[in-house]
């Protein structure tokens, strides 16, 4: 191989600025280097440096050679000529990158028109980019090319850009990010015409990316940079798999892979800002290993034992830029970096925090907590002077004749969800307001969701009824405990039939309650008595059983139930308005139980985030039924929808759009409180604490959104979100715009922050590597339908339905050996975005397996939707699939690695 670019000490500086600091890379033809390393570190000004494209005002140092020529101090008409010939770009974001107001086509013929020599007609230049268009994968290329940018989707708009950088041969390609925010079958779609441009033209690629994953399918060679310089290069097998840098095994342990569940290492604190770095080692303020040395001087790249290539020199070797290589080869990255989970009580720091409870008893008068509480029409629990009404002869309170008694008092655990009485928040005496036992404190409330109902004493079995019943009043089945004063209705009584609301015929009654009733929200129901995900509670007593078999647990509560969900989408306006209208969620199902987290997943235009977007609304769906705590929101009145809103709390994927950027961070967090019209001393008491449990310092509350990282913000929102207790936390995409180093950390606060505060998780993303280390269950969705539903060891270790199978082996691995193992399938086509009703399975079109069906058999996928079965003993895994897979695992598939992604069974 023969060197193609060569780069020596380059430095850029953006004013007084240096943002990369002598940056040495060689490349040779045909040859995949990957450039890797956070946000901020350098990357892309790297990358545009080469290009002579530096940011205006930014001033360029040391040499870039290519096929020995200097392209440092050409006049641009020279660099004009070399660009897009010998050396071409695919930007990151190629809607800006193309022209708006001209068509695909016209752009990527007048690339060849320019270069090319003799030039070619138009008409040739035209066809020629359809053919393009048609090599890298472009359904349609004809009409690709008529097309606007803006027609187009992002995976589409992304292969027309290696279209056009690949249409006259250069000798360097050079990608920025050219998969981020793309799903994952697309990104492999992208992936497969980047190797195929290189393929055709020979060229050497620089791979500027943050996924590990793809760096390790597709690159020779790697190079780590970190404040502008390169801490660790070498051969991709060598540094990903045996990283020798801190810094390198930090961000390799980040990495969440579709695999196996691993505990994540989030890196402590953030890369820093141009110009900050000391004289010694930039990272050296986040590296555990660090000595005094490491901060005063600084070291270069010095070879390190390899044992896979070892006698190699030059640009074969692997280096790393560190004093503690020998210490860094012992240890592992948890026991660099531990996860939050194995750091000490009250350690603090980005990643890796133990802040106090949320909210601890004290904070403020109890009695203006409860007058921040409205009762529930009818049947609340009325105040004189400050005290609670005594109850009334025959038990209950005023107005809640015939409904059963109080449960007797919880107890929790500081930090947790529960505690507290319904008809006092905070864990206190209904009678008399005192101080909690240090064993009770932590455990109050302000919200009525958040209130568990354990067992009355004696009667810890949940089915059982209890032996003395309260003020005439059994438990109902499923609970073991009566239920609060004035909050009751007609389901809370027993599994009975009940009139339906509007036809005075009965109901079916159901087997399963779904949770306790919640105080304050009519008919509405809460946590049940059964024990938090977490540290576990203390064991009580339990009787000894009559029979050898073992005790069942009871399942926990169900917080959401969706069923049959659809939504659709008339055009308002222009020659689409007399057209059918478009079907954003055609049929959704889920359940989501207390405590755990169900992910919901698929490409874009799947329907996840217009589910998500149903559900917080609290309004009555186009179709279906949508139930929170027990309560139909089709059937909410004003005042009950906003006692419930507060249950139901989202996480934007963007938090900067949802942050008003002219209030400060504690104003937002205080928001949802002052809404709930908590008092304000209590709220000043407990905005730092909120703070403090996502890991920001109390005096982040006087600074605004803008000056926080991507990161810090998300926490803002979290907090914001954490604020009301909510029972069912809705996370849209929380971590794809960030770093894997910090999507680390946001996923380690996340997972803390269940296992502390316990609450219900309904997660959308469209990366399965973060839905394996953080969900209990998984939904896979296509075409705004549910197609495959199960724990996720299940679904992910032995898929069943197609798309849930081609959508797992899209997902990149971070281990080059194992990911070039295995066999990817690649799906034809785009995803569908709005997709109108058709007979017959939405996935056909892209569907593997009809492919290979026979006429007969393929009748049923093209005339029936399929519904969704069970497909275990169990009954935990269902899949919507006429002829679903035996569950033989993916990763032994064989494919084509083509686009034609038929696999061979």
């Amino acid at each position: 191989m023969n060197t193609v670019l060569e780069v020596r000490d380059l430095t850029v500086t953006v004013g007084p600025l240096p943002v990369v600091r002598g940056v040495d890379l060689t490349l040779r033809r045909g040859e995949v280097l990957g450039l890797v390393g956070e946000s901020g570190t350098g990357k892309t000004l790297t990358a545009l440096a080469l290009l002579g494209l530096a940011p205006p005002g930014a001033q360029v140092g040391g040499s870039v050679r290519l096929l020995g020529e200097e392209l440092l101090g050409l006049p641009v008409r020279e660099l004009a000529r070399i660009r897009g010939r010998r050396i071409a770009m695919v930007f990151q974001d190629p809607l800006h990158a193309f022209t708006p107001v001209q068509r695909v086509g016209d752009q990527i013929a007048e690339a060849l028109r320019i270069h090319q020599r003799p030039r070619p007609r138009r008409e040739s230049a035209q066809r020629r980019a359809v053919e393009l268009l048609d090599f890298v994968g472009v359904p349609r290329p004809g009409w690709a090319a008529r097309a606007y940018p803006h027609q187009l989707s992002g995976g589409m708009r992304q292969r027309a850009m290696i279209a056009m950088a690949m249409a006259n041969n250069p000798d360097v390609l050079v990608a920025d990010e050219p998969t981020s925010a793309l799903d994952v079958t697309v990104q492999a779609q992208v992936l497969e015409a980047l190797a195929a441009a290189r393929r055709e033209t020979g060229a050497a690629l620089l791979l500027v990316t943050h996924d590990l994953g793809v760096v390790a399918g597709t690159a020779d060679r790697v190079a780590v940079l970190y404040a502008g310089r390169i801490v660790e290069t070498g051969p991709v097998e060598a540094v990903l798999t045996r990283p020798r840098m801190p810094y390198t095994l930090g961000l390799v342990g980040s990495v969440p892979r579709p695999d196996a569940r691993s505990p994540l290492t989030p890196i402590p604190g953030t890369t820093p800002t141009p110009g900050t770095a000391g004289p010694g080692c930039a990272f050296a303020a986040r590296c555990p290993l660090a000595e005094p040395d490491c901060v005063t001087s600084d070291i270069q790249l010095l070879g390190v034992d390899s044992p896979s290539r070892a006698g190699l020199a030059g640009i074969d070797a692997h280096e790393a830029a560190c004093r503690r290589v020998r210490l860094v080869a012992q240890r592992t990255a948890v026991e660099l970096f531990p996860p939050s989970g194995e750091v000490r009580a009250g350690a603090r720091g980005e990643g890796g925090v133990e802040g106090p409870a949320l909210f601890s008893p004290g904070d403020g008068d109890p009695e203006s907590w409860s007058r921040a509480l409205p009762s529930a029409p009818g049947g609340g629990i009325p105040k004189t002077r400050g005290r609670t009404t005594p109850p009334v002869a025959g038990g209950g309170y005023p107005g809640t004749a015939g409904l059963p008694a109080p449960p007797p008092p919880s107890h929790g655990k500081p930090g947790s969800f529960g505690g507290g009485t319904p008809s006092t928040p905070g864990g206190r005496s209904p009678s008399r307001h005192r101080r909690p036992t240090p064993s009770t404190r932590g455990t109050g409330s302000l919200w009525p969701w958040t209130r568990s109902t354990p067992p009355a004493p004696g009667n810890e079995n949940p089915g059982a009824t209890p032996s003395t019943p309260d003020h005439g009043n059994p438990a109902p089945p499923g609970h073991g405990t009566p239920f609060a004063p004035g909050h009751g209705d007609l389901e809370s009584q027993g599994p009975t039939a009940r009139p339906v609301p509007g036809t005075g015929s009965p109901e079916p009654a159901r087997s399963t309650p779904l949770s306790a009733p919640v105080p304050g929200i009519p008919g509405a129901r809460a946590r049940p008595s059964s024990p938090l995900p977490g540290p576990p509670h203390p064991a009580p007593s339990l009787p000894r059983p009559t029979s050898t078999a073992p005790p069942v647990p009871p399942a926990p509560e169900l917080v959401l139930r969706v069923t049959g969900l659809a939504k659709s989408y008339t055009p308002t306006g222009g020659r689409r308005r007399r057209e059918r209208a478009v079907v954003a969620v055609e049929e959704v199902d889920l359940e989501v139980r207390r405590g755990e987290t169900l992910a919901l997943v698929g490409e874009s235009g799947a329907g996840k985030s217009t589910a998500l977007m149903e559900i917080v609304s609290l309004t009555a769906p186009e179709s279906g039924t949508v139930e929170i705590l027990g309560q139909d929101v089709s059937r909410l009145t004003r005042r009950t929808a906003r006692l419930l809103r507060g249950a139901v709390q989202i996480v934007p994927q963007d938090p900067m759009s949802s942050l008003d950027p002219r209030m400060p961070v504690g104003d937002i967090v205080a928001e949802p409180l002052y809404a709930r019209r908590v008092p304000r001393d209590v709220v000043a008491a407990r905005v730092p604490r909120l703070l403090g449990q996502v890991g920001l310092d109390a005096g982040d509350a006087g600074r605004y959104p803008h000056q926080f990282s991507g990161g810090q913000r998300q926490r803002v929102a979290i907090a914001r979100a954490l604020a009301v207790e909510p029972a069912l936390l809705l996370l849209d995409e929380p971590v794809s715009a960030l770093d894997v180093s910090v999507q680390a950390q946001i996923l380690d606060l996340l997972l803390r922050l269940k296992r502390e505060l316990g609450p219900a998780y309904l997660l959308v993303s469209h990366d399965l590597a973060v839905v394996r280390q953080i969900a209990d269950r998984v939904a896979v969705m296509y075409a705004g339908r549910t197609v495959e539903t199960g724990p996720v060891a299940e679904v992910f270790d032995a898929p069943r339905h197609p798309y849930a199978r081609a959508l797992l082996s899209a997902v990149p691995l971070p281990d080059p050996v194992a990911e070039r193992a295995r066999r990817r399938i690649v799906l034809p086509g785009d995803p569908p975005s709005g997709v109108p009703v058709t007979a017959g399975c939405r996935f056909l079109a892209r569907c593997p397996v009809a492919a290979l069906l026979a006429p007969g058999p393929r009748t049923r996928c093209e005339n029936e939707i399929p519904r969704a079965t069970q497909v275990t003993v169990a009954g935990t895994h269902t899949v919507a699939c006429h002829f679903p897979h035996g569950g033989m695992p993916w990763q032994h598939i064989r494919t084509d690695r083509g686009t034609s992604g038929r696999p061979t069974y």
